[in-house]
């Protein structure tokens, strides 16, 4: 169990173990009602609180939220004098009273387990068949993944679920970028944020007219936070995309060895203050290798060289990896990268 020591877990008293065979037997007469009114095919009010008694308890349980759509599609067909695949278009909505309650069973459920599958799959579900004001909704389904993302900065279910929304809301990439900044700007080791921010760079109108431009920025953000906290391995993973990133655009590769030689500049200036650096060693070497392959021969070779020296001096001060580090000892050439 997360959060739980074995020495914790196996010196539970008679009591607490009583405590946890309770409610063990409470729960299983719940699932088996609520499996007795699945098998009757009751719909009623009553098997639907049934239901999300179970779900409050268990946010986890998968069955019990399939049920549930069933209910509520044969709640909601009933009502219109529908069948499933009617209607126009073969689309159908849930009462705005009806959606509104299975958010707030949704939001109780994450609240429980901020990370459960059925839970944020089920709230999606609602939301797209949402009738009503869908503005306000959004609006509010932003809010909420917001104090979700408060409280837990990782995660990756409500920052998921936060795209898609955003998405349906029409928040512009812009918009979502300045979101990841402010993420940031409250803890800057925050893989999540820099995940979302890779994927909205791309999409960006600046970024589709001046890709370098927008990359210079982006390599200013993240020597700032690495000169800060340069043993935080989460601006180190946007580096190495935004690297990959600017490899990839449409310029000489005059334009792109400059770069590149700037970028090395900037780690060794690191490594004067921070010698031992494991990742601005890494980035630097890695660096080395990816020049390479875009100079001339002579000089390609000397990148290669240097590279290795670089990565002879990680096995020296993390022997931990010496197996991972060897092959990169002896790089071999690399082509170079596709326009």
């Amino acid at each position: 169990m997360h959060g739980v020591s074995r020495a914790a877990w196996k010196s539970r008293t008679e009591e607490e173990l009583a405590k946890r065979a309770a409610k063990a037997k409470q729960y299983k007469a719940l699932e088996a009602a609520l499996q007795d009114v699945r098998r009757r095919g009751d719909n009623s009010d009553a098997a639907v609180d049934l239901g999300a008694q179970l779900l409050r308890v268990n946010p986890d349980a998968y069955s019990a939220w399939n049920h549930r759509r069933e209910m509520l599609f044969a709640r909601t067909t009933a009502a219109a004098g529908e069948t499933e695949g009617g209607g126009a278009g073969g689309a159908w909505e849930l009462a705005a009273d009806v959606a509104a309650g299975e958010l707030r069973l949704t939001a109780e459920a994450l609240r429980r387990q901020p990370k459960s599958y059925p839970a944020w799959h089920h709230r999606r579900w609602v939301l797209e068949r949402l009738a009503g004001d869908r503005e306000t909704a959004f609006a509010e389904e932003l809010r909420l993944c917001a104090v979700f993302l408060d409280a837990d900065e990782r995660n990756f279910h409500c920052w998921n679920h936060r795209r898609w929304a955003a998405a349906v809301a029409g928040v512009t990439p812009e918009e979502n970028l300045a979101y990841t900044q402010d993420r940031l700007d409250v803890n800057f080791s925050n893989y999540s944020a820099f995940h979302e921010r890779s994927q909205v760079l791309p999409r960006l109108e600046a970024y589709r007219e001046d890709p370098l431009a927008v990359l210079a920025e982006e390599l200013m953000l993240v020597q700032n936070i690495t000169v800060t906290e340069p043993e935080d391995q989460s601006a180190w993973w946007y580096y190495r995309f935004l690297l990959a990133a600017l490899l990839q655009v449409e310029a000489e590769d005059g334009v792109k060895l400059t770069a590149l030689r700037g970028e090395q500049q900037n780690l060794r200036d690191l490594l004067e203050l921070e010698t031992d650096c494991k990742w601005a060693l890494v980035m630097l070497a890695h660096i080395h290798t990816h020049t390479a392959g875009l100079e001339n021969a002579e000089a390609a070779t000397a990148e290669r060289a240097r590279a290795a020296e670089i990565y002879g001096t990680l096995v020296d001060i993390d022997a931990d990896h010496k197996v991972s580090l060897s092959p990169s000892l002896n790089p071999k050439p690399k082509p170079k990268p596709k326009p």
